[in-house]
């Protein structure tokens, strides 16, 4: 499975080349052509009376009784009962059609039971006898004229053949249905057919050829045949349609590719996560998160963001770090080698491909939150560089002495200084009982972990990720930091003022495109400081972001406004 996958991006890195005169874009709009003749397929099939109608547009519109019978054979996907109610109506058109239907075919020198055959698996037969005896009396009339055609004299005229193939088709009820307990013997059938008027001409033989024919295997109509079983029918109808196939082509390029990925990301994330979740050996967990990171790549090439957004998703679920587990959870995850890999991959993808997440962000931000509440942020203070490309200039004008410079987050300035990304109060803090040598070991491989993770790089690099990505971010920061009108057991006070010290971080940095969420920033902050019951330390943030904002960027229109 990782391997079809990984196919599809080595493909992508391989130069296109011509092959047998098919291009991307003729395969692309041969499969646009099949989407658009599936919507007809769903039209026709809604009952027998729209099938009906659709056929009598077709006339309407200027189609022929020839390609309106050419579309009921050729079209996939009919309902097989619905053509039958067509071609068996009593409709003067729609009786032409029958005729075009049966003209369809090429019988050639095929005996009727061959030939009988060959029409009735093309469509269902209707179980009125008036009907079956229109269609089949087309048939027989068709049938004539072509055994005239390669002079075969069998039979007299059409109408010797109209009720010989009704004896055909009572032969194959008789021989396999469940319901008829005695069978009719080869004498039986004799006695029947030669019972019809002109039916002397036919040798015994050929009436022996054909009953034990039709006894030996059944004229399966094509809605007999469960779902998914393939029969003798569909068969011989795939080595038909592999004869007027062209050459096969292997079509190149972003274009096709995406097509496929589009088709089997779903079924390969859930397949990878299954086996994630259930294997205990290394080189499998390994192999995994390969394919985890192979649809990244690709989610990213593609510019797919739901792919992205459930990878993230899927991998935070196997991190623990959104239902952290037991009394000590550092140390459970700590202990927790699959979380641990987990965990590093999902940072991993963020830093990479953060630009095409969206609703994949509230889940990063739930498990900062998470590494937040058990003490494992251990990662250097944020600071404002004016040397990058994401720097803040200092204000000009007069506004701040030019000796000022700018605070950083995490600095004094900020309320909980330091403490909001790696401050006490955390999951140590509930443990009076000294710790056992191997909680130590667990606590000290959590914290390598999460150090190796570059989390600070997310925040930090904010600066480039796309618009749209950046504003889920935001938002998602926005409802990190909300406090509930009510009470609520899983608020998390210290999580909301670390939200709101991001949130401000992340507008600095992106202080050139402050028009894309100045007004998501601008109103959260005004609820916060407006709200009749506000909870203290929120409030305190919710001013000193306000002023912190307006110092640094106070250049800008919408800040002034």
């Amino acid at each position: 499975l990782l391997m079809l996958v990984q196919g599809l991006s080595t493909r992508l890195s391989k130069p296109q080349r011509p092959t047998n005169g098919s291009s991307s874009k003729d395969v692309i709009q041969a499969k646009k052509d099949k989407i658009g003749s599936m919507s007809i397929v769903e039209q026709f099939n809604r009952s027998t009376k729209d099938g009906i109608n659709f056929v009598k547009n077709m006339k309407k519109e200027g189609k022929t009784e020839a390609e309106i019978a050419n579309f009921l054979r050729s079209t996939p996907r009919l309902d097989p009962s619905t053509i039958g109610e067509i071609i068996g109506g009593r409709d003067e058109m729609l009786q032409e059609v029958c005729k075009a239907y049966c003209r369809s075919f090429e019988f050639g020198v095929m005996p009727i039971h061959t030939a009988l055959r060959v029409f009735l698996q093309t469509f269902r037969l209707p179980g009125e006898a008036p009907v079956i005896g229109r269609i089949v009396e087309h048939w027989a009339k068709i049938y004539f004229e072509l055994s005239r055609t390669y002079d075969d004299k069998t039979f007299q005229d059409a109408d010797v053949i109209y009720v010989f193939a009704y004896s055909i088709i009572m032969l194959n009820v008789d021989q396999h249905s469940t319901k008829v307990k005695t069978r009719m013997t080869l004498e039986d059938y004799c006695k029947n057919v030669y019972g019809i008027p002109g039916a002397r001409s036919i040798s015994k033989e050929y009436v022996a050829e054909i009953y034990e024919d039709i006894k030996r295997e059944e004229i399966t109509l094509t809605e007999d045949t469960p779902a998914g079983i393939p029969n003798l029918k569909s068969c011989r109808d795939l080595i038909k349609r592999g004869e007027k196939m062209h050459s096969y082509t292997f079509p190149t390029g972003a274009t096709c590719e995406k097509e496929i990925f589009a088709q089997i990301w779903g079924p390969v994330i859930a397949t990878v996560a299954v086996i994630f979740e259930h294997t205990d050996d290394d080189s499998v967990m390994r192999r995994a998160l390969q394919g985890y990171e192979m649809c990244a790549l690709l989610a990213s090439v593609f510019s797919v963001s739901e792919v992205l957004d459930n990878l993230v998703i899927s991998l935070c679920k196997f991190s623990t770090l959104l239902s952290p587990a037991g009394e000590n959870p550092v140390v459970a995850f700590g202990r927790d080698e699959k979380a641990k890999q987990a965990t590093l991959e999902m940072f991993s993808i963020t830093r990479l491909y953060g630009d095409f997440l969206r609703e994949g962000w509230r889940n990063v931000l739930n498990c900062l939150l998470s590494l937040h509440m058990m003490d494992l942020l251990s990662m250097p203070s944020l600071t404002v560089d004016f040397e990058g490309s994401n720097s803040v200039q200092p204000p000009t004008k007069g506004r701040v002495p030019a000796q000022a410079k700018t605070p950083s987050l995490l600095t004094p300035f900020s309320l909980l200084g330091t403490a909001a990304w790696f401050g006490g109060g955390g999951a140590s803090d509930h443990f009076d009982s000294e710790p056992s040598e191997e909680d130590r070991q667990a606590e000290a491989e959590a914290k390598q972990t999460i150090s190796q993770t570059g989390i600070y790089e997310i925040v930090q690099q904010s600066g480039r990720l796309r618009h749209e990505s950046l504003v889920y971010l935001v938002k998602a920061l926005i409802l990190g930091s909300v406090r509930p009108v009510k009470k609520h057991p899983g608020y998390y006070e210290r999580g909301a003022l670390f939200c709101l010290d991001l949130l401000c971080h992340v507008t600095i940095v992106n202080h050139a495109r402050l028009n894309l969420f100045w007004v998501l920033v601008r109103d959260h902050l005004n609820s916060l400081i407006a709200q009749p019951l506000p909870a203290l330390p929120l409030l305190e943030k919710a001013i000193l972001c306000v002023l912190f904002l307006s110092i640094n960027l106070i250049d800008k229109e919408e800040v002034r406004e």
